[in-house]
């Protein structure tokens, strides 16, 4: 009698040898012959299987079952891999005759071009020479002709196998495609069946009978000295029917290998005590009867047999039956980008930045990372197991040029001060323009300076008190010496201000907290700007040391001496002069402006100032607790 799988073993040491005298052929048709053949053979051996299967499937398990379907599975994969083999070797063999008959192609050419002048000299000389004999000259023209002709018809049958086989091949691969998915399945019903026996396995119960004799402490009373006998009896019935349990499982090995790793649950349902007695010196016995169950936890049977979760859970929602509910996995994505300060979507609900883990049921869901200046990364993924999904943000092909305005809305809906966006790259900087400031990041930068209107508001809201109103005194210019001058502030700076006019008599920490008061108003980071973000935007692309020149001249600018109805006297209003060539105003004189520099260091020179002191690469260093009536602030907005 032959089982399934001596019939198989058989049948598969026939192919192998097919296989062998179909790789001896190099011939197309040949090689179609072989796979007819072979696949003969494969529904001969494929016949056999089914035969011999169905003879023996009322005494095979789902997990032998599966278990066959895979090595049958398995058996197709190795077969058309085979014939996969055969095509792509008869292809390529085609692809090179193919080019052999092309370079044949032009040596015939050259051939049948120079029998023709041969003929064509014969005929010439028939000019002069009638009774020439040409009969040799034609002969050799005709004969390139007909070599031609009989090679073109090699080349069309040649093209005409080259197609045949890529089409096969395209065939072989598609179904070669099918046989490896089918496998994966077929694999995934002999984990899953492993699984249900497993949990078959584990889900049953029994009456235990345990005989157990203690030896109590002398202090107990009867009544203790026979309850923690019984306890110890239960736990020793508990104890002997795990074991006998797991014992008991197919796989009992795998089982025990990953024990700790589950609960099985084991319940005490009930006991009937059959004997209970004190005898000789504190000794008891007794003797139980114990009902126990197991319960195992959901996905016991996946930690015992270290497969994955999900396989013991319902592969799908949509498998259960009307009015069934079924429980649902739910598993970990971990999500990351290239990027920080991204936003992270899964299903429309918010969930941060990245890196993040979220905890979702299995299944579809959409998941958007997005960040200003950047495409959005958007994926509808099928998540199954724990999963790491690495998000890659690409920027903007048009990214905001320089010049770009805009203003973030506070929170009352009220619109924030105006910002330029300065786009990242190389910038002349620096005495004489002579150094090279890389700008690696995008950013906005006021288009003017912060306003006493736009100060004394988050003064108002965040009730705060500035640096120079607590020490009572803001530093000022007294004949020429720079003094505290007493009860001033940016209230009252020792000349008359408007709403419009630039705030200061301000420290680097007034400005810094303004900063972060705005920041907190958008919901975007404002800060002061570093010494060369300034001056890049002060200078709007230039290399001179004014944005229009290298000349001062009068009238340009608010500075000392600089010719306007406020140089030497005040602040002139914001905007009072004309814009750089990127729409920043007063980027030249009225106030110098604080930087983030430790050093607290300003740029950009003041009402006070003679004008040299405006030019773009100019610096003064102020104490940062201090605040001047000449030193106001601007500030930047992160944007990517």
């Amino acid at each position: 009698m032959f089982t399934s799988a001596s019939i198989a073993r058989c049948d598969l040491v026939a192919i192998l040898y097919r296989i062998r005298d179909i790789q001896l052929s190099f011939s197309y048709w040949n090689m179609r012959q072989g796979l007819s053949a072979l696949c003969s053979a494969l529904l001969l051996c494929g016949a056999a299987s089914v035969n011999a299967a169905e003879e023996t499937t009322q005494s095979v398990d789902p997990v032998a079952q599966a278990q066959l379907a895979i090595e049958q599975q398995q058996a197709e994969v190795t077969s058309t891999g085979t014939e996969l083999d055969l095509i792509k070797q008869s292809l390529d063999n085609a692809k090179s005759k193919q080019s052999r008959l092309e370079n044949e192609a032009v040596e015939l050419e050259k051939r049948r071009k120079s029998a023709q002048t041969n003929l064509d000299r014969d005929y010439a000389r028939m000019l002069e020479e009638p009774d020439l004999d040409i009969a040799a000259s034609q002969r050799a023209y005709q004969q390139t002709w007909e070599a031609i002709k009989d090679h073109q018809q090699s080349v069309l049958n040649n093209q005409h196998q080259v197609h045949e086989l890529t089409a096969s091949l395209l065939l072989a691969q598609a179904q070669q495609k099918r046989n490896l998915e089918a496998l994966e399945q077929v694999k995934e019903e002999h984990i899953r069946a492993r699984v249900t026996r497993l949990r078959t396995e584990l889900s049953t119960g029994e009456i235990a009978n345990v005989d157990f004799t203690h030896d109590c402490d002398t202090s107990m009373t009867i009544a203790q000295c026979a309850d923690q006998t019984q306890t110890l009896a239960v736990q020793k019935a508990v104890s002997q029917y795990q074991d006998k349990l797991i014992s008991g499982t197919t796989e009992t090995k795998q089982v025990k290998r990953h024990l700790g790793e589950a609960s099985l649950n084991i319940h005490v349902v009930g006991k009937d005590v059959k004997l209970a007695q004190l005898f000789g010196d504190n000794k008891y016995r007794t003797e139980l009867d114990i009902q126990l169950e197991t319960r195992p936890a959901t996905n016991a049977p996946c930690r015992l047999l270290d497969v994955e979760s999900r396989y013991c859970f319902a592969p799908s929602s949509n498998d259960s039956e009307a009015g069934q509910s079924q429980e649902v996995q739910w598993v970990n994505l971990t999500i990351r980008s290239n990027q920080y300060d991204d936003q992270v979507w899964v299903d429309g609900v918010s969930y941060g930045s990245t890196p993040i883990d979220v905890m979702l049921p299995v299944g579809v869901h959409r998941v958007t990372v997005s960040k200003e200046g950047y495409k959005s990364f958007n994926q509808d993924l099928t998540v199954r197991t724990d999963h790491t999904l690495r998000a890659v943000l690409r920027e903007h092909s048009n990214l905001p040029k320089s010049g770009k305005t805009f203003a973030d809305k506070l929170k009352d809906k009220s619109n924030g001060p105006t910002m330029v966006v300065i786009q990242r790259g190389e910038y002349a900087v620096g005495d004489n323009a002579s150094e090279t400031a890389i700008i690696k990041r995008s950013y906005a930068i006021g288009q003017a300076p912060v306003t006493v209107a736009q100060f004394g508001r988050f003064v108002e809201e965040a009730d705060y008190q500035t640096d120079p109103e607590v020490n009572k005194s803001c530093l000022a210019f007294a004949t020429s010496t720079l003094t505290p001058k007493v009860n001033s502030s940016w209230r009252s700076p020792g000349f008359k201000q408007q709403g419009d006019s630039p705030v200061v008599c301000l420290s680097r920490t007034d400005a810094q907290t303004y900063a972060t008061w705005l920041s907190s108003q958008t919901g975007f980071k404002y800060r002061l700007p570093t010494v060369y973000e300034w001056e890049v935007a002060a200078r709007a692309g230039s290399d001179t040391q004014y944005w229009w020149g290298d000349e001062f001249g009068t009238s340009r600018a608010n500075t000392g001496w600089g010719g306007t109805n406020w140089s030497n006297q005040s602040t002139s209003p914001v905007k009072s002069f004309s814009a750089n060539a990127w729409g920043l105003y007063d980027t030249v004189g009225n106030v110098w402006e604080w930087t983030n520099s430790p050093e607290g260091v300003a740029k950009g020179g003041a009402w006070s100032f003679a004008p040299s002191k405006a030019a773009a690469s100019e610096l003064l260093y102020v104490n940062p607790n201090s605040g001047a009536n000449f030193l106001g602030l601007r500030l930047v907005r992160e944007i990517n």
